[in-house]
């Protein structure tokens, strides 16, 4: 940090006028005098307040605690209805509500999602609950479609190019190709769309049989 000379001299004046020999002696006097940067006096004046004792100094338990470590809460110091402004349970539950409503999820959905690193603002889908309720397990099942395409697909161009024409779901065919370690080859993909072919005409057929009877 740089200081101007005249601000240096009023430092060496103050202290020597006060015959200081003891460093917390002249910070405060220098305080006083408004000398001091607001960085300074927090970085070397004001107590260090180590994780854990914030953490102890915020929740009344251990459960109030974990809760909102899972929800990922951001709080203030002494807001809660607990002895000594401390947060319990019922607090964490009170804050968390506005949340969960806000992007309609419940709250054990909002805890997975946090623990997935899911964003909140990316579940804008109807979910499986009431109401259209993100749940738990639809949180679940985004991770493991997630998951699924993250995994490439071994299938040769032709296959693929001839899959999209058929508007075939590439992830969801679950046959093992007929080529080399299993990659899905043009002739998988043509007997495929054979079989819906013909399983199509025979939901045809019957459709007519039942409208003749």
């Amino acid at each position: 940090m740089s200081i101007s000379v005249q601000k240096l001299h009023e430092i060496i004046t103050i202290a020597h006028g006060h015959q200081m020999y003891n460093i917390a002696d002249v910070q405060n006097a220098l305080k006083e005098q408004d000398l001091l940067p607001d960085k300074y006096v927090k970085e070397f004046m004001e107590p260090k307040i180590q994780k854990s004792e914030t953490s102890d100094l915020l929740f009344a338990s251990k459960q109030a605690k974990e809760l909102a470590s899972k929800l990922m809460l951001d709080l203030e110091p002494g807001n809660g209805t607990a002895k000594n402004g401390k947060y319990c349970v019922a607090d964490i539950n009170k804050i968390a509500k506005p949340i969960a409503t806000a992007y309609n999820i419940s709250k054990p959905a909002v805890i997975k999602a946090n623990e997935l690193d899911i964003p909140l603002e990316s579940l804008n889908f109807k979910g499986s609950g009431a109401n259209g309720k993100i749940i738990l397990s639809d949180v679940e099942a985004l991770n493991l479609k997630e998951k699924n395409l993250s995994v490439e697909v071994k299938i040769t161009r032709e296959a693929k190019e001839l899959a999209e024409t058929n508007k075939l779901d590439l992830m969801n065919l679950s046959i093992v190709g007929t080529g080399k370690l299993g990659k899905i080859v043009l002739g998988d993909i043509r007997k495929i769309v054979k079989e819906q072919s013909t399983s199509s005409d025979d939901d045809s057929e019957g459709s007519s049989s039942s409208s003749e009877s």
